[in-house]
């Protein structure tokens, strides 16, 4: 597994993974990483919304997420393979914010579907 394209926010590291299966060489790039600064919880922010429309509408998966939960000296990484549509919350943003009226997504309820945990210390 390969990390690329790291990008640093103010509390959220917005990273994506790349999967590559040694025996047959493909790459899987479908999945992000989200790290917090919190204890695990289940809402938190996406992104745009309209790239996440057109995945829906084109009949893709909504891509699978790694969350990275970092607090005190605690860490818990989490895997969500699937996550259901009913999961996502659409808004806008407002006139005067930087990028006014601009649509995003967040994760909702993500604590109620099924997860693994990746790594726990």
């Amino acid at each position: 597994m390969t990390l690329v394209n790291s990008r640093k926010a103010s509390k959220v590291v917005r990273t994506q993974v790349v999967a590559v299966n040694k025996r047959t060489g493909e790459r899987c790039i479908n999945c992000s990483v989200k790290t917090f600064k919190s204890k695990p919880k289940g809402n938190f922010l996406g992104a745009g919304w309209e790239i996440m429309n057109k995945v829906l509408k084109s009949g893709y998966l909504i891509p699978s997420i790694f969350a990275n939960f970092k607090w005190e000296d605690h860490q818990e990484i989490r895997f969500y393979p699937f996550i259901p549509k009913i999961n996502l919350n659409k808004y806008q943003l407002s006139p005067e914010a930087r990028r006014a009226n601009y649509k995003m997504f967040r994760y909702v309820t993500m604590d109620k579907i099924p997860y693994f945990v990746v790594y726990k210390k």
